[in-house]
């Protein structure tokens, strides 16, 4: 007796459950068009990840693609003031960062231009 193979769909080779699960959002035309017409209207790149359901990496070549410059900081005096204090209490570059909407090295940048010693990172 000849044994046949399962017909499977194509959706069956991929795996829908468990930790590395991985969902590929790819965007129309019309789509990347407006990712780029939102970051130079001002919408960050942590903004687009949550609006397109993107990862930061894939917003970040888009607009390499498109030749877009990076803003590699928004943060105002008012902001930097914030991140001094907060810092300075104890919280982490990367708290401070998530609670200001930019990078933790952007977080650092703006410590270290304002003469805050930094504290050793603590890996885990």
């Amino acid at each position: 007796m000849v044994k046949e193979w399962p017909v499977r769909s194509p959706a069956s080779n991929y795996k829908t459950e468990g930790p590395n699960q991985q969902v590929q959002n790819r965007l129309t035309f019309e789509q990347i068009t407006e990712l780029v017409a939102d970051y130079q209207d001002g919408s960050t790149i942590l903004d687009l990840v949550e609006t397109f359901g993107i990862h930061r990496t894939t917003v970040l070549r888009h607009l390499k693609y498109k030749q877009i410059p990076r803003r590699r900081s928004r943060m105002n005096q008012i902001e930097i003031e914030k991140a001094v204090r907060l810092y300075t209490l104890g919280q982490s570059c990367e708290s401070i960062a998530f609670e200001l909407r930019v990078g933790a090295s952007t977080i650092r940048r703006a410590l270290k231009k304002a003469g805050v010693e930094l504290r050793n990172r603590v890996s885990s």
